[in-house]
């Protein structure tokens, strides 16, 4: 017999999510774990920063931090030249 489509959403929130029991939190901040994916992107970005810092950081990432803030700056719809 075929799950309820309800069911079969809930299955697909759960795996995106560290198991937790005896309740999956999907609270907020916080209080509630990231999904895996925004915690694999977390270990990722730390892995870059611990290996070699001096290059990844400061001659890597913060060359792409002005196409960053116009992209964030595009995304919520303000001026990126005025938010500095």
């Amino acid at each position: 017999m075929a799950k309820p489509v309800h069911e079969v959403d809930w299955e697909r929130v759960r795996s995106a999510y560290p198991e937790q029991q005896p309740l999956l939190n999907l609270n907020n901040a916080a209080v509630s774990p990231p999904p895996l994916v925004v915690e694999q992107v977390t270990l990722d970005a730390y892995r870059l920063v611990i290996r070699n810092p001096d290059r990844n950081v400061w001659s890597h990432l913060d060359l792409g931090l002005p196409e960053t803030k116009a992209e964030l700056a595009e995304l919520i719809d303000c001026d990126p030249v005025r938010s500095r």
